[in-house]
């Protein structure tokens, strides 16, 4: 689990309380000569992934203040895969999920990654939360975040 770091300058009140964090979890092991249950499902990653496995990277963060019930817009969100050696991985897995006007909100978004998406090798994995003013024009607000999850070993059995 990674702490969510947020960044808000916004005056008044408006708070992104602590406790936010982004963690992944992987599904089940479908293939492969031994594809044991884990001890539940969906189930903490051990940071190895075959690569039909699936994950999920779960981020939870809760916004309090007067100020947050005028506020419109949605948040963005997205994880980055960075390949680490001689190749690079190009997608991003990523969605979004409206502000909700309120004295206190916690969000809890998922960002599903389907099984057979990365290939073979070490991979950096990055949580990035923005939040955005209204359509059309989508600015990006002084609020922004995010969470670094460590390395991954994705790896195909034969």
């Amino acid at each position: 689990m990674a702490t969510l770091q947020f960044e808000e300058h916004v005056s008044g009140g408006f708070k992104i309380s602590s406790g936010s964090y982004a963690i992944m979890t992987e599904s089940k092991d479908l293939g492969g000569l031994f594809p044991a249950d884990a001890p539940f499902d969906p189930s903490l990653t051990n940071r190895l992934i075959q690569t039909d496995q699936g994950v999920t990277v779960k981020l939870k963060w809760t916004v309090t203040g007067g100020l947050a019930v005028l506020i419109a817009g949605k948040w963005s969100y997205k994880v980055i895969f960075e390949k680490m050696g001689g190749d690079e991985f190009p997608g991003e897995f990523s969605g979004t999920t409206p502000f909700v006007a309120a004295l206190t909100n916690t969000y809890n978004v998922s960002v599903a990654v389907p099984a057979n998406q990365l290939t073979e090798g070490v991979y950096r994995v990055i949580a990035i939360v923005n939040l955005e003013g209204p359509a059309p024009a989508n600015v990006k607000a002084p609020v922004a975040a995010f969470a670094d999850l460590g390395l991954i070993q994705v790896y195909q059995v034969s």
